[in-house]
């Protein structure tokens, strides 16, 4: 094969990978989150010169409708190619940067979370709990056309979806003050020294 995906546990690349030789010219794409090019490269064997070339990627599950932006560091050809076609690439320039996009991947359920919360307060106060959720979910859905226009900033969003001192307003400021985006802060500095070995 000239291109092989390793799409393991961190913890089984070594098993898997045991008794596996590869060649220079070939392309090894890992989806291994935290594992850097140089563990990636020791367990692959060679030097960066007689060996394959090695890419790390951090695919999300929405790739699975070809609407995942996937970071990739180095941004071989190749390996861009095939992400493109499952909704595009983010080349990342160095191990650091693919850290901090590494935590981000971290923090997709946390989203969902917040709905999850939201159907719950739904049901609580009477609502129909799969209407209710229905309803959310739709509400959240109806997001994406904006979330996709890379034209306005976020904060232009925001402005566009709420009135000063009305209800989404009253939520955002209150819910998303010091304390709260203050304890976002400290959980994604803790995912950070995570995933970066520390």
């Amino acid at each position: 094969a000239d291109t092989v995906i390793v799409s393991v546990r961190p913890d089984q690349l070594n098993e898997a990978l045991d008794g596996v030789t590869f060649r220079a010219g070939q392309l090894v794409i890992s989806t291994l989150a935290g594992v850097d090019l140089a563990t990636l490269r020791d367990a692959v064997g060679g030097s960066d010169a007689a060996g394959p070339g090695i890419v790390r990627s951090v695919p999300l599950p929405p790739v699975a409708r070809r609407a995942g932006v996937t970071p990739v560091i180095p941004a071989d050809p190749r390996a861009v190619a095939l992400f493109d076609l499952l909704g595009g690439h983010l080349a990342v320039d160095d191990e650091e940067q693919m850290a901090t996009v590494t935590v981000l991947t971290g923090a997709q359920t946390g989203l969902l979370q917040y709905i999850a919360e939201l159907c719950r307060w739904a049901a609580d106060n009477g609502l129909d709990p799969a209407s209710s959720e229905m309803f959310i979910r739709n509400t959240v859905a109806g997001l994406e056309p904006g979330l996709r226009d890379a034209t306005t900033p976020i904060g232009g969003l925001i402005d566009n979806f709420e009135t000063e001192g009305g209800l989404n307003w009253q939520l955002r400021t209150r819910f998303f003050d010091d304390l709260t985006t203050g304890a976002l802060t400290r959980e994604l500095d803790t995912l950070h020294r995570r995933v970066r070995g520390e």
